[in-house]
Formats: structure tokens, sequence, C-alpha cells
């Protein structure tokens, strides 16, 4: 029992480190680079707090936000279709649908994301 007692703390001891000061305020290049990889837009919004990087690639859209005062990823969504910005912090995500129906409107593939409060909200 001695010995399951000192490996547990032992574990413990070693599981819980702290992540070292650099790679906690990571700058907004380094997550867009390890998030996208090269050759991604980035848009920042109205007052400059946060930024909306994408990149295209066979038809599909990754796109990121990230805030940039200590670049912590708000968002990371792929989808096909676009994405901008629509206010100060709402951003507007329209999907290109595989199959068209007869009743669509292009508002049916529109989505207003209030990143703010972090909810998704159909318009």
């Amino acid at each position: 029992m001695n010995y399951f007692s000192t490996a547990l703390w032992i574990f413990a001891f070693l599981g819980c480190q702290s992540i070292p000061h650099a790679a906690a305020n990571q700058t907004l290049e380094d997550v867009i680079a390890r998030e996208l990889g090269p050759g991604a837009t980035v848009e920042k919004n109205q007052s400059g707090t946060l930024a909306l990087a994408y990149v295209e690639k066979e038809r599909n859209l990754t796109y990121l936000v990230v805030r940039v005062a200590d670049g912590q990823m708000i968002v990371k969504n792929k989808i096909r279709g676009s994405v901008t910005w629509h206010a100060d912090q709402v951003l507007k995500e329209t999907s290109v649908p595989g199959i068209i129906k007869a009743d669509e409107k292009a508002t049916d593939h529109t989505k207003l994301i209030d990143l703010s409060v972090y909810k998704i909200h159909q318009h």
C-alpha cells in the first residue's frame, strides 16, 4: 500500500506541471500559423480586439477567431462557405448547401455567431 501511495503522489506531482510563460501568452501569428498553416487571411474586428483568420482548401473554409491581447483562440470551425465580420463581436457564417431545396432562401444557410457570449444564433 505504501508503494501505491508513493506512486500516486509522484504521478500527481509530475502531472501538474505549469505551462511555460512564453506558451501562455502566444502571439496572434503563432496561433494562426499553428492552427491554419501558411497563407491564412487575417481580418481584425472594428475595435482591433479580435482577429478572424481563414484559409480555403479543397472547397472548405477553415477559420478561427483569436483574441489579439493574449492569443486565446475563441472559435475554430470548418465549413463549406464563407465567414465575415457582421459587427464588432459578431461573425456572419454563410454555408453552401449540398442540395438546394425548392423553398429555401439564402438566409436559411446563414448564422450569426455572437462572440461576446459564445452563442450561435440562426439568422
